[in-house]
């Protein structure tokens, strides 16, 4: 082991468990292979990311958009996770205090898209394109596909 930090403690990278008594030549992966490989368990989106466009109004008490992935299929159908105030505009016009909810549309089923539903009161069922966003960047929307 190297030296310990000034905080006591020692930290380790470039390791790998295996079985047996002989170990096999190490096997390095590149850092992009490997957050590939996590975003398939978990995606998370902050506030200054959190900014779509193009939501569809099917009722005066929910609007969907759909979403791409971050680049990678998730491995299963993910879990939504939020944390924060969601803001939903269309155009000038804020339905902010009429979001109760988001959550999931199973409707929408793409390993590379999802799709969020709002649900609301009092939305317009007029065309027009709708915005979702988050006040701060310490608030997020995750998706989480684990074991």
């Amino acid at each position: 082991p190297g030296p310990a930090l000034a905080d006591g403690n020692y930290y380790y990278n470039r390791m790998q468990l295996v079985e047996g008594s002989t170990a096999p030549e190490f096997k390095f992966r590149p850092y992009e292979i490997e957050h590939a490989l996590c975003k398939r368990y978990y995606q998370r989106w902050t506030g200054t990311e959190i900014y779509w466009t193009c939501g569809q109004c099917t009722s005066a008490t929910d609007v969907k958009f759909t979403l791409p992935m971050q680049g990678v299929s998730m491995r299963a159908t993910p879990a939504l996770e939020e944390s924060g105030a969601w803001n939903l505009k269309q155009g000038a016009i804020d339905y902010t205090s009429g979001v109760t909810s988001i959550e999931m549309d199973g409707s929408f089923a793409n390993p590379k898209w999802f799709a969020l539903k709002v649900i609301g009161t009092g939305f317009s069922t007029t065309a027009g394109p709708y915005r979702i966003y988050r006040n701060l960047t310490s608030d997020y929307i995750a998706l989480d596909a684990e074991l």
